[in-house]
């Protein structure tokens, strides 16, 4: 399986690193790929972008109002889709401002880190942190404990 990780902005240096070793990390269960898109002040050109650059994938979007998830349940769902032959899931963090109704619409699905409002760099290391754990999870590996 096939992971992408789309962000609107950009991260400071110190949170970039923290991002970076969850990436590679995440690498060793799964290809990763990760895409910072500058900032647009018409949003829906961005998420316009994200929809080209996700195509034949599944879409998960990360808001407020999605999903929640135990770290267990997450990975399940990452396993099950994997088992349903998914062959790449397209995680989307939006910009400051959050998703227009059009990417809520197009989305597969709708996840949600906190039900509080994350400032967006701390999403984007949360978001990558609980995709590494899901696969540690779903690979045995000792990083989760419960």
């Amino acid at each position: 399986m096939k992971i992408k990780i789309i962000a609107i902005g950009k991260l400071d240096s110190e949170v970039q690193k923290l991002f970076d070793e969850y990436q590679k990390r995440l690498g060793s269960f799964c290809k990763v790929e990760t895409l910072f898109l500058k900032e647009d002040k018409n949003r829906q050109n961005n998420e316009q972008k994200v929809l080209e650059k996700s195509k034949s994938a599944f879409l998960i979007i990360f808001d407020e109002k999605g999903k929640e998830f135990t770290s267990q349940e997450f990975a399940n769902f990452l396993e099950q889709k994997e088992n349903q032959s998914v062959g790449e899931i397209v995680f989307f963090i939006g910009g400051t401002d959050g998703h227009t109704d059009f990417i809520k619409q197009n989305a597969d699905f709708k996840l949600s880190l906190s039900k509080l409002t994350l400032p967006h760099k701390l999403a984007c290391l949360f978001a990558v942190e609980s995709i590494y754990r899901a696969f540690s999870i779903i690979n045995h590996h000792p990083y989760h404990r419960e």
